[in-house]
């Protein structure tokens, strides 16, 4: 019994013994890892210039892609006015159209309302109440007029509020084009 006791003790010991050694080498090698990835202060400051440069790298293209963005945004925005300005330019060409006919009808009225014109038209006729026929055509040619001059007048007050949305796009297209200009040189 004491023998294996002994044998016991024996295996007990040389058991903890080479788990012992084993701690101690596994920590002999964590320390010589560990120091040997420990860089040095010259390395460090190497590494820090390296990653400054690549920060500051990083900090010019993010401006960089945030002045095309801008760019691109500006840009939309100024191909947005000139369409609209040239879209209210061709409204106000129409519109001028629109103006030019209400004047010739207008120069028409005019021209029936002579009285050689009332008084062929009259006669031509064959009535037995040349002057109450005569008075109708007057009315009637003059209830006329003044509804080509009231589409005048409208016409008119169209063309002043289209004339000043054009402007007004010229305006934004061309404050817009020098905030291009502005990121141009950014």
């Amino acid at each position: 019994m004491a023998k294996n006791r002994y044998a016991r003790f024996l295996h007990i010991s040389s058991t903890v013994l080479i788990r012992t050694l084993l701690v101690g080498i596994a920590l002999a090698a964590a320390v010589t890892v560990s120091q040997a990835q420990q860089p040095t202060p010259e390395e460090m400051r190497t590494t820090i210039r390296e990653l400054n440069s690549e920060v500051a790298l990083l900090k010019a293209r993010v401006k960089q892609l945030e002045n095309e963005r801008d760019y691109d945004e500006i840009m939309s925005r100024v191909t947005q006015s000139e369409i609209r300005a040239d879209n209210l330019e061709m409204q106000l060409l129409q519109l001028a159209e629109k103006d030019t006919e209400l004047k010739l009808r207008l120069d028409q009225i005019d021209e029936k309302l002579q009285s050689d014109y009332i008084d062929n038209v009259v006669s031509s006729r064959g009535t037995t109440s040349p002057e109450v026929q005569r008075e109708s055509l007057i009315r009637q040619l003059k209830a006329e007029k003044r509804l080509v001059e009231i589409q005048r007048e409208q016409v008119a007050q169209t063309r002043y509020t289209l004339e000043r949305s054009r402007n007004s796009a010229r305006d934004e297209a061309k404050r817009l084009r020098g905030r291009l200009s502005e990121i141009r040189m950014r």
